[in-house]
């Protein structure tokens, strides 16, 4: 410590210091697991779920990477309102809207969860075209018809709590 104002103070690096040592804490196996099927279960039922499960986003840290679209939007309440605009996208362009989710991936080393999952629609015009010959007002038979409008990988990078820092978006592997 400086004795006097002219006095120049010296620090040493040691690495790390004692506040910093429960930095390297890292998620288990089994909670990315479970973030994971939690994540999954969303990512399935995207335009049935009434909102994306905003406490687990870093609230002051989280970043959207839109890839598709090239589009960076920080902070969870920007995000947030995004999700919803994509729901309302889809249900007003598709008479039936679902999402289905490909596969799902952990990766312990760099704290990610990976999903490739598809949007699903059929187009109000089509619809009409196929209705009665193809049974259309039967759940079953709509089911069927829809198609894939978007197919992306979605990218989670969570925090050491647990919480979701960052989600890239991406169309290509």
């Amino acid at each position: 410590k400086p004795v006097g104002e002219h006095d120049i103070e010296i620090v040493k690096c040691s690495g790390q210091s004692e506040d910093n040592k429960d930095d390297d804490k890292r998620l288990n196996g089994d909670d990315l697991e479970r973030h994971k099927m939690e994540l999954c279960s969303v990512a399935a039922n995207f335009f049935y779920v009434d909102r994306f499960p905003a406490q687990k986003l870093h609230p002051k840290k989280f970043v959207f990477e839109n890839r598709i679209k090239d589009k960076t939007i920080l902070g969870a309440a920007p995000y947030m309102s995004y999700v919803g605009l994509c729901k309302i996208y889809g249900h007003l362009r598709y008479v039936a809207v679902s999402s289905k989710v490909i596969y799902a991936n952990v990766d312990e080393d760099l704290q990610t969860i990976d999903i490739r999952h598809q949007f699903l629609g059929l187009h109000y015009f089509e619809s009409i075209l196929k209705f009665l010959p193809k049974k259309l007002y039967k759940q079953e038979n709509m089911a069927k018809e829809v198609r894939p409008w978007l197919e992306a990988k979605s990218t989670f990078y969570l925090d050491k709590q647990g919480l979701i820092v960052k989600h890239v978006m991406d169309d290509k592997d």
